[in-house]
């Protein structure tokens, strides 16, 4: 960690080595400050309207006091108030600044980054959290559904689709938004949810229904060992599943003599997504996830969000499974 901390300072300072010119001082960029990323995360003057952590604290929070008022109960959301708050305190006194204002933050590049990792991570499982212990994410996306599919309105609204594509699993039973029977679809799928004591607060896995594992909290569960990393907390179509995929045995059928795939939990999962087994075979040897745009057109990843993506389709980008961010692409590149 000691060496990365300082390799972090002196590459933002021009000072790096080349593999092929070996070292490079450079005149430092004139615009970079370690704290960008993080004071963008928090935002702590709300120099930007709509953005920042601590904007949407003040907002979820203004929207509480409102709804209490309304159902005529001033403790109505005390919980979720206390939870946020002490979020916030943490974020303003320790992420990007210091209590203690020993200014480390400004000169340390790998601070800030694992620090804005921690928020990103924090701020993540809390969401997940809040979302388990309220009722109207779940009833919204399922009124959107419903509005939807009989018609009444034209098209999806963008917020309502995209939670829909991104944590159908979490909304509706078996993952599937429904087409008929909406007021038994969504009874069943409140009926499976459940209450946590405190100490089991932060740990989205123990939810029933919003319990998506980001990419940074399965990370820090399997406390960063990629071998260590269960099947169930790796995305299909993600670039690690690619790397799983390669490392998967492939015994010999001694009646035909082809290679199969061993039937571990993630690959009965890219089965189930619709990959057959040359599909499978060609993503164990990739090894750029843009090479996903050579594959059979037959086969639809899930949500459709990859092909929606790929160049073909007429997109500047692709959407990456892990952190379910839109990665740009480079003008040109397939």
């Amino acid at each position: 960690m000691l060496q990365c901390i300082v390799d972090s300072l002196m590459v933002s300072r021009g000072w790096f080595i080349s593999p092929f010119k070996g070292h490079i001082v450079a005149q430092p960029a004139q615009s970079f400050r370690p704290r960008r990323d993080v004071d963008r995360f928090v935002d702590r003057k709300f120099e930007r309207e709509g953005h920042g952590f601590l904007h949407g604290f003040e907002v979820l929070d203004h929207l509480f006091e409102k709804d209490a008022d309304q159902h005529r109960d001033p403790g109505r959301h005390d919980y979720h108030s206390a939870f946020l708050e002490s979020l916030q305190y943490d974020f303003c006194n320790w992420l990007g600044e210091s209590k203690y204002m020993h200014g480390l933050w400004e000169y340390s590049p790998f601070l800030c980054g694992a620090g804005l990792v921690e928020g990103l991570k924090l701020s993540f499982i809390a969401g997940m959290r809040l979302w388990e212990q309220m009722p109207e994410p779940l009833a919204l996306v399922h009124l959107h559904n419903m509005l939807v599919k009989k018609g009444y309105l034209k098209k999806p609204a963008g917020l309502h689709a995209t939670l829909s594509q991104l944590l159908g699993q979490h909304f509706f039973p078996r993952g599937k938004a429904p087409n008929s029977n909406f007021a038994e679809a969504f009874t069943a799928q409140a009926a499976a949810a459940h209450r946590l004591d405190f100490h089991q607060l932060l740990h989205p896995d123990q939810n029933r229904l919003f319990n998506a594992m980001f990419a940074l909290v399965a990370y820090h569960h399997a406390k960063y060992n990629p071998t260590a990393m269960p099947d169930a907390s790796i995305h299909v179509t993600s670039p690690f599943f690619m790397l799983r995929l390669s490392k998967t045995k492939k015994p010999i059928n001694p009646l035909t003599g082809k290679t199969r795939f061993e039937e571990t939990d993630l690959v009965k999962r890219a089965r189930a997504e619709g990959m057959d087994d040359r599909t499978l075979e060609r993503a164990s040897l990739s090894t750029d996830v843009f090479q996903l745009a050579s594959w059979p057109a037959s086969f639809q990843p899930p949500q459709k969000l990859l092909a929606q993506a790929l160049p073909q389709a007429g997109k500047a980008g692709w959407m990456d499974a892990d952190t379910q961010c839109h990665i740009p692409l480079e003008t040109g590149r397939a």
